[in-house]
């Protein structure tokens, strides 16, 4: 009966182990669908600088315009 005992312990492990693997696997491409994010990320906030950049160039010839006015910037 211990022999029974032991590989009944040994089923139940390789069932854990199967699940573990598939919890790896699903984290696997959880991690890779954030990757993925990420970059879309970055190459959004890389699109808003350049924005800012746009913006910044606008802006200060609208503040310079304004400094004439109000004597306060």
């Amino acid at each position: 009966s211990d022999t029974h005992t032991m590989s009944g312990g040994v089923t139940q492990m390789n069932q854990h182990l199967a699940q573990t693997n598939k919890n790896m696997k699903a984290i696997t491409s959880q991690v890779q669908g954030m990757n993925g994010n990420m970059n879309h990320l970055t190459r959004n906030v890389g699109v808003m600088t350049n924005d800012v950049g746009a913006m910044s160039h606008t802006v200060s010839p609208v503040m310079n315009g304004m400094r004439k006015f109000v004597p306060l910037f």
